[in-house]
C-alpha cells in the first residue's frame, strides 16, 4: 500500500454526509479563518488562529480520515498496537515491532506515530484557499476527494518523526518537489526502506503458531 488509496468508503450515504459536514465546516470557518490572519495583533480576532486552524485539520482526521483507515489485521490486544498493518512502515517503526516481540522490555507505547506524508495543513491551506476563491460545493468535495487518495500516511517512530522536525519539515512539503516520498528522503528515510509490516519477512515466523518441545521423557 506504498502508493495505494488507503481510506475505504462507508457506503455512499455516510460518505455523502460527512463530506457535507466537512464543506460545512470549511465555508464557515475558512474565511473565518481569512479574517483572523488578517486582523490586528492581540484583537480577540487574532486570538483565535491556531484553535480555528486546528478545527480545520483535525476535522479532516476525525471526520474522514479516521473512520476510513484500512484496519485489516489490526489488533492492539494481539500486537500491541492499533496501527494499520497494510500501510507503508519505515525500517526503524518494523525493526521497533519485532524487538518488542522478542525483548519484553522494548515496548511500543507512544513510540509509532501514524504520520502524514502530505502534511495536514497543506490539505488544510488548499481546501481553505479553495473556499475563499469562491468555488462550488462540487469542486470543493472532488477537490478533497483528490487529496484523500493515493498515499496519506505511513507508520514511523518518534526518531523518524525528529528527523522531519530537524529538517523543518514537520508542516510543510520539500521545496521544488512536492511528492510525500521526496520530503521523507530530506528525512534520511528512503522509500524502499518503507513496506506493510505484513510484508517484513519477519511477519511470517512471528505468526506461526509455536509448536511446543516434545517431551522426551514421556516418550521413553
Amino acid at each position: 500500500m506504498l502508493d495505494e488509496n488507503q481510506f475505504e468508503s462507508l457506503g455512499e450515504q455516510r460518505d455523502t454526509a460527512d463530506l457535507d459536514t466537512l464543506y460545512q465546516i470549511y465555508s464557515s470557518l475558512g474565511t473565518t479563518l481569512d479574517r483572523a490572519l488578517t486582523a490586528p495583533a492581540g484583537s480577540l480576532e487574532a486570538r483565535g488562529v491556531k484553535d480555528i486552524g486546528l478545527i480545520l485539520r483535525l476535522s479532516i482526521v476525525h471526520v474522514w480520515q479516521e473512520p476510513r483507515m484500512v484496519r485489516t489485521g489490526a489488533n492492539k490486544k494481539l500486537h500491541g498496537h492499533g496501527k494499520p498493518l497494510l500501510y507503508p512502515w519505515s525500517k526503524r517503526a518494523r525493526d521497533l515491532f519485532f524487538e518488542s516481540i522478542s525483548d519484553d522490555s522494548v515496548s511500543l507505547s507512544g513510540q509509532l506515530v501514524g504520520e502524514h506524508c502530505i502534511p495536514i495543513d497543506v490539505h488544510r491551506k488548499h481546501l481553505q484557499g479553495l473556499i475563499l476563491a469562491g468555488c462550488t460545493k462540487q469542486e470543493w468535495i472532488d477537490a478533497f476527494l483528490e487529496s484523500q487518495s493515493g498515499l496519506n500516511l505511513a507508520i514511523v517512530t518518534k526518531e523518524d518523526d525528529r528527523g522531519l522536525d530537524k529538517k523543518k519539515l514537520r508542516t510543510v512539503l520539500l521545496a521544488g518537489d512536492p511528492s510525500p516520498w521526496a520530503r521523507y528522503a530530506a528525512a534520511g528515510l528512503a522509500r524502499e526502506s518503507f513496506m506493510a509490516l505484513v510484508d517484513d519477512p519477519r511477519w511470517e515466523a512471528y505468526m506461526a503458531p509455536s509448536v511446543p518441545e516434545p517431551d522426551l521423557a514421556a516418550s521413553v
